[in-house]
């Protein structure tokens, strides 16, 4: 949403049609630092051994 009212700031109204791909991409990037992080913690097996 930031990026909505920051880019036009900067690049005109050609910053508002390209703010949500940038948004979408920074999302993206975001969560798959955070899913990446998680399954180190998990370990995998321990995690499984219990559910089984």
């Amino acid at each position: 949403m930031g990026f909505a009212f920051l880019r036009p700031v900067f690049f005109g109204l050609d910053g508002v049609l390209y703010s949500m791909p940038v948004s979408d991409a920074l999302t993206f990037i975001i969560s798959a630092i955070i899913i990446k992080s998680t399954f180190k913690t998990l370990d995998g097996s321990s995690a499984l051994k219990r559910a089984v």
